[in-house]
């Protein structure tokens, strides 16, 4: 779940149906759920608003993106103001993605941890087809659960299965 930036009405959900939801905590209809956006084969695990202008750029279009990580093996970049179809599918891992987050520095740039163990840095300014880094947390990988980037955007900590907790 998650918000888009300085919006404390409208969120997106990503659930086990394989679908993400626009939703409004303070609907007058009576109805919480405006839109599903439909293209994952599985349970989504993570999706991530922009974080725009937090940015040092300053775009707020920017904000309106969002990425959603999923079971299918596949990232997906989306714009929901513009369309229910994705942008984009991100696909390196050949097993679950279990997180994705956007840098807080660098507005094209985001991170994604799977079930084989490696996390992946993505810039889509450079390239869309691959990585810019694909990296395994060593050399028994476990599955990394979750990502977060620091705050400056210089590095990432990842949270595996075992509990232990790596900066990148």
């Amino acid at each position: 779940m998650d918000f888009e930036e300085d919006e404390t009405d409208k969120f997106y959900v990503g659930t086990e149906d394989y679908n993400l939801y626009q939703g409004n905590l303070h609907s007058t209809s009576g109805h919480h759920i405006d839109t599903a956006l439909k293209s994952h084969h599985a349970p989504i695990t993570k999706c991530h608003m922009h974080p725009g202008l937090s940015q040092s750029e300053k775009n707020i279009e920017m904000s309106d993106l969002m990425l959603s990580s999923s079971m299918d093996w596949t990232v997906k970049l989306w714009y929901p103001k513009v369309s229910q179809e994705p942008l984009k599918t991100f696909e390196s891992s050949q097993e679950y993605v279990y997180d994705v987050q956007w840098s807080p520095t660098h507005p094209s740039v985001f991170s994604s941890v799977d079930g084989d163990g490696y996390i992946d840095v993505w810039d889509i300014n450079k390239d869309s087809e691959g990585p810019l880094v694909r990296k395994a947390i060593d050399d028994k990988p476990r599955p990394i659960h979750c990502v977060k980037w620091a705050r400056d955007g210089k590095r990432l900590a990842t949270g595996d299965t075992n509990g232990q907790v790596s900066i990148w």
